[in-house]
């Protein structure tokens, strides 16, 4: 399915991910982002680690899977790492390198068990990250 084809549900987000967007947590070595951070706008230095941990979610039914996060200019947002998991949730490391201002997004959908449906939607999660130079370097 091509990118431009994918319902997006940005209203849906807050339902399915239990509410508001909370700040971003400091971590050793960087920022680390949730599900809960969908929509944010964060400025963050030059040189800074950012983590992006998004759980996903099982029922009976179904499994909402996450795609791997990514930046939408990787000059800005360089990914060093990334990986999916059984249970839907999705995970991606970024060194913020250049100047300048990128999305991170992933995507999350349904996943069917057998002989199961899922709603055709897919649920749209970015933040916005601006990177300034870090006066110490």
């Amino acid at each position: 399915m091509r990118l431009s084809a994918l319902l997006t549900v940005p209203l849906a987000v807050g339902a399915l991910l239990g509410g508001a967007a909370s700040p971003a947590a400091a971590d050793v070595g960087g920022v680390t982002l949730t599900n809960a951070d969908n929509g944010r706008t964060l400025t963050v230095q030059s040189g800074t680690d950012l983590q992006v941990r998004l759980a996903g979610s099982r029922s009976a039914h179904a499994t909402w899977t996450w795609s791997p996060p990514t930046a939408d200019d990787p000059e800005v947002a360089d990914r060093v790492a990334a990986l999916t998991s059984e249970d839907g949730s999705a995970m991606a490391d970024f060194r913020m390198q250049e100047p300048g201002t990128t999305g991170i997004t992933a995507y999350e959908r349904c996943v069917p068990r057998a002989a199961r449906a899922c709603p055709h939607l897919v649920v749209l999660w970015k933040v916005t990250i601006r990177v300034q130079d870090d006066p110490a370097r």
